[in-house]
């Protein structure tokens, strides 16, 4: 097994003892490498942590997230990017993944009405698939939060970050996301929702069905193929056409770009990793072929300076592309 895939199948069902015997010399093989050991005792100490918190059941499972997230920092400076970074941080994430949905389950469980007991999930770096009670489904997208119960007849969503919904039909029970600035009433469709704390705008891409937007003591009603933005300062709604493409990007498993200009590629990078790229304009009709899928951004941008001679400069979410050389 190649050194540089990480087989989250084959170490998940060892931490769970669950592996068959093909699994365990297959993790046998792949554990053989040092590296891989060491990344192995470092996803095992997050792995024994985070039974510990579910072992001692609380249901503030945000707090989980947070501590998770803490943790990593604490063990990874926060200014130097190492290949370690991201698999542990992928680790965390899925195990969080694993650890949330226990408590919801131990929390509906320890209800004397499990229906309006409060289930929470969290993500970090990884995209989470979670199914909901109803029979909704959501892609979670990275470093996104979301909680659901069941109260006053409706079926109430809270998300923070980025979420694309398929809403199991209910006519007699609405289905409602709240963000912070506003609010989505549903009762059977396929809509995205973006609301990241850091972005200046909420945006709500309908895709299938119709949807309201509940802001204040507005109702505003939208149809299929239409993209809703609101800026967070102002508050201001306004409704046009999407592009689905886009606006859903970051639901796929990876972009493909075949002789394509850097300009071009640029606009899916900012949609991919949720940055603003600032690009030389003597360097946009450079043309690349490869294939994006989880790889941190710097390494993307490290390849292409092996094709054409370009520097780059990354700050947070800002990114600065210019043409290398003298």
């Amino acid at each position: 097994m190649a050194k540089n895939l990480i087989p989250w199948d084959l170490i998940l069902s060892h931490l769970k003892g669950t592996e068959s015997a093909k699994e365990k010399e297959a993790f046998r093989q792949w554990i053989h490498c040092a590296e891989n050991a060491a990344l192995y005792t470092e996803v095992e100490s997050l792995w024994k942590e985070i039974q510990q918190k579910v072992s001692s059941y609380s249901p503030d499972v945000d707090s989980y997230w947070k501590k998770m997230e803490a943790e990593i920092n604490h063990r990874h400076t926060k200014n130097v990017f190492h290949k370690f970074l991201r698999p542990i941080a992928v680790a965390a994430s899925v195990l969080l993944f694993i650890a949330t949905g226990t408590v919801a389950y131990l929390a509906g469980k320890s209800s004397s009405t499990i229906q309006y007991a409060t289930q929470q999930f969290s993500t970090t770096t990884a995209k989470s698939n979670v199914v909901l009670p109803d029979g909704t489904t959501v892609l979670l997208n990275r470093e996104s939060m979301l909680s659901y119960n069941m109260e006053d007849g409706n079926r109430n969503v809270q998300l923070v970050g980025e979420g694309f919904f398929e809403v199991a039909k209910d006519e007699k029970h609405p289905f409602i996301v709240r963000t912070k600035e506003l609010s989505v009433k549903v009762y059977g469709t396929k809509f995205n929702v973006r609301s990241y704390a850091f972005n200046k705008e909420t945006r709500v891409s309908l895709v299938e069905g119709h949807i309201s937007l509940l802001r204040d003591n507005d109702e505003i009603h939208m149809k299929k193929g239409q993209l809703a933005v609101m800026d967070k300062k102002t508050r201001k709604i306004k409704i046009g056409m999407m592009d689905e493409e886009m606006d859903t990007l970051w639901k796929k498993e990876s972009i493909s770009f075949k002789n394509q200009t850097l300009a071009e590629i640029c606009t899916y990078l900012e949609k991919w990793y949720d940055v603003q790229i600032h690009l030389d304009p003597r360097i946009h009709k450079y043309t690349y072929t490869f294939t994006v899928t989880d790889e941190p951004i710097e390494v993307i941008l490290q390849n292409m300076s092996l094709i054409h001679s370009i520097k780059y400069d990354v700050d947070d979410k800002e990114i600065t592309i210019d043409k290398g050389g003298k």
